[in-house]
């Protein structure tokens, strides 16, 4: 990619960052509308008061083909290897996506688990700047390993389906460790109440163990948004 294609790639994604900012502000008011919805309904013997139908009022995923197009110019990334696919994990209310990638690097080679850190905080990165969504599972695949059809394109149904039968376990468990060893080198347990008490709620938001979260982690690198923080 020239420099002059990057350049007008990343204009591109500026103005519709600067676009989704109203999205933001209307799925947070959403938010609180359900909130309090429930906490209506809740609180009253009234049969009239409908529930919100949740799944119809907060973020879904929608395939998109530009989204993947940026997340693309990753560095890390090997180039049409990568796919997001819909996908509701277990427990959510509204479906999100999985990244199934091939990295452009050795997994097994020097300094893959900051490598990989750094590709999938940027992935996460430009995920929530595009469509407000962090995805729900970013999957590393060598590039070796990952089919294309004959059509020399990646099955997203193909990869959703190895994924749900547990074929893509030992990827999943692979980048788990390596960023975990990332993790490892710069974590710093969490030592004042005040840390404590925000270990306690990033680990509530990102379904992890109090022991996992440092002091240092950044809730937004984490793949939090500002919806989350409502």
């Amino acid at each position: 990619m020239s420099d002059e294609e990057a350049l007008s790639h990343w204009e591109d994604l500026h103005n519709h960052v600067v676009t989704q900012t109203a999205q933001t502000f209307v799925t947070s008011f959403l938010i609180r509308c359900v909130r309090a919805n429930t906490e209506h309904v809740s609180q009253t013997i009234l049969s009239s008061v409908a529930p919100l139908d949740t799944a119809r009022l907060l973020p879904r995923y929608k395939h998109s083909s530009k989204l993947e197009t940026y997340l693309q110019t990753v560095e890390g990334v090997t180039h049409s290897f990568l796919a997001a696919a819909p996908y509701r994990m277990p427990g959510q209310e509204t479906e999100g996506f999985v990244i199934f990638y091939s990295p452009s690097f050795d997994l097994d080679g020097e300094d893959a688990s900051n490598k990989l850190l750094a590709t999938h905080t940027a992935l996460k990165d430009i995920s929530v700047k595009m469509i407000t969504l962090p995805p729900q599972l970013i999957v590393p695949i060598p590039v070796n390993q990952m089919e294309k059809t004959t059509l020399e394109k990646l099955s997203r149904a193909r990869l959703l389906t190895l994924f749900k039968q547990g074929g893509l376990a030992k990827h999943i468990a692979r980048a788990e460790e390596l960023i975990g060893e990332a993790r490892g080198a710069t974590f710093v347990a969490p030592s004042t109440n005040s840390e404590k008490a925000l270990a306690s709620i990033y680990a509530g938001i990102f379904n992890l163990d109090e022991g996992e979260v440092s002091a240092s982690d950044n809730f937004f690198e984490l793949g939090g948004t500002s919806i989350d923080v409502i």
